[in-house]
């Protein structure tokens, strides 16, 4: 069980980083742009 608490807050947490860093994005997709 410890291990799904953990795993849902990894996920969890990476994916609000992601919605509040789309600048972050934009820097990546610039990167693979070039």
């Amino acid at each position: 069980m410890k291990f799904l608490v953990v795993a849902t807050v990894l996920v969890l947490s990476f994916i609000a980083v992601a919605n509040a860093s789309p600048w972050r994005n934009l820097k990546y997709y610039g990167n693979y742009g070039k």
